[in-house]
């Protein structure tokens, strides 16, 4: 149980890297919402681990899973070069990638 927050911290380093500085759009896209969501559980697990109460912990779950989606909905990923383009100013899409400033398809 003393080793979860460790964990955690792994699993959230690994993802930065992977999506970070892989260019598979495709597989990035695929793989972003099981990655966040499992995050957002990880966090609510060790926070009950840690003692959290319940109607204090509810609380931070709903926290925690409204903010899996909201990155889930705003991050986008460049099909032409591979970036991923997370929400400017935490809720707002870019129009174009910041890397190589090709559109985003306004329906993805």
């Amino acid at each position: 149980m003393e080793y979860t927050g460790f964990l955690w911290l792994g699993a959230y380093v690994i993802g930065v890297g992977y999506f970070t500085l892989s260019r598979n759009a495709g597989r990035k896209q695929a793989v972003w919402a099981p990655f966040v969501t499992a995050l957002s559980v990880a966090v609510v697990v060790l926070a009950y681990q840690h003692g959290a109460r319940w109607p204090g912990l509810a609380l931070f779950a709903a926290v925690m899973f409204s903010a899996a989606w909201g990155a889930v909905s705003l991050t986008q990923f460049c099909t032409a070069c591979g970036a991923t383009a997370y929400a400017r100013l935490g809720f707002l899409r870019h129009k174009t990638c910041p890397r190589c400033r090709a559109a985003f398809d306004s329906t993805v």
